[in-house]
């Protein structure tokens, strides 16, 4: 298998963002990959950035990371327009790297910041010369676009949206499952619970453990169904 341009590594990573009933979940992995001339380096990072009760989590190169330190320097109040702040943002860090002009390459790695903002909502901010955002109503996963991890979060998360304390095992899920499909550009896995009205919670090590041994039994459970024996030659058992 021909190893990955570090392009497509920077847009391998995997994060996942679910909008609660009284709170947001999101959660990332911890994977960082570089080149050094010929060399690649994979070592392990936080995707998180946050202030207050406002929290980011980037997919992408260190434009979608600028991006998330904008958004975290927003002085946010209950006048703060959200959509104009968050598409600034991202505006903003396009500008302070290549200004107003493209990128002038035709291949560019996806740059999204996942963000949950302090009046309770979840958006996806996309990075572009003319930045867009999107409001999540329910889930949101940004990073690898072809990673089959995201079976899990397009046919398995719950409408309406269910207590945050029902979605981190999804969350996190889908985050190390997305590792399991893809080693080359996801691993490691960090979780941050944001309740409304209340501090974010950054999951300890612990807890994460805890998440990564519920995850091996369920994938060794949806396996086992899978490969349960069936008579295909009909037999009527005696």
């Amino acid at each position: 298998m021909q190893r990955p341009s570090i392009e497509e590594l920077k847009a391998m990573t995997l994060q996942i963002g679910l909008l609660g009933s009284d709170g947001r979940v999101i959660a990332s992995d911890r994977r960082l990959n570089s080149k050094e001339g010929e060399s690649y380096s994979r070592t392990r990072t936080s995707k998180f950035l946050h202030r207050g009760s406002c929290v980011c989590c980037w997919s992408g190169d260190t434009m979608a990371e600028h991006a998330a330190q904008n958004v975290r320097e927003i002085n946010w109040t209950s006048a703060t327009d959200v959509t104009a702040a968050l598409i600034e943002a991202g505006n903003k860090a396009y500008k302070q790297r290549y200004g107003t002009q493209d990128d002038g390459t035709a291949w560019a790695p996806i740059r999204k910041v996942i963000v949950a903002c302090p009046d309770n909502s979840l958006w996806g901010l996309n990075v572009l010369p003319v930045s867009t955002i999107t409001p999540v109503q329910d889930v949101i996963v940004s990073g690898d676009s072809s990673n089959t991890a995201r079976f899990f979060s397009n046919n398995y998360v719950p409408w309406p949206p269910r207590p945050i304390r029902d979605l981190i095992v999804m969350a996190a899920y889908v985050v190390l499952m997305g590792g399991k499909d893809n080693h080359w550009g996801v691993d490691g896995l960090e979780v941050v619970v944001i309740p409304n009205g209340v501090s974010p919670v950054f999951l300890s090590r612990e807890q994460e453990l805890q998440l990564e041994a519920a995850a091996k039994k369920i994938d060794s459970l949806i396996s086992k169904r899978l490969l349960q024996s069936f008579d295909y030659q009909g037999r009527v058992p005696q």
